[in-house]
């Protein structure tokens, strides 16, 4: 019998997030400096710029659990690579290794 492949949504988000991140600050950081002040281009960016920062908490509530026991993960979903609750490997799965005693 085959062992399961095991997939993870979980880097797919963390991705996703990182890329909208990106995308909102560049958004806001063009309707600030390119654009004079009251300006439709400005207000235009400032709106994408909101719009970017909804997907990112969207797609941080829908994509960014934990594998192997669904917990969701947005505090600090760029830099986890372990599950808090479970403590399990959120990319492989894997569980933690044990320390040997002496």
């Amino acid at each position: 019998m085959m062992k399961p492949s095991f997939s993870s949504n979980f880097a797919r988000g963390q991705k996703l997030v990182r890329y909208l991140l990106v995308a909102a600050l560049i958004s806001g950081a063009a309707g600030l400096l390119l654009f004079r002040e009251g300006t439709m281009q400005q207000a235009v960016c400032v709106l994408l710029s909101a719009v970017f920062i909804v997907s990112v908490i969207v797609v941080a509530a829908r994509d960014c659990r934990c594998p192997s026991c669904g917990k969701r993960i947005i505090s600090g979903v760029l830099v986890l690579s372990v599950c808090p609750r479970c403590k399990r490997n959120l990319y492989t799965g894997d569980k933690p290794k044990k320390a040997k005693k002496k």
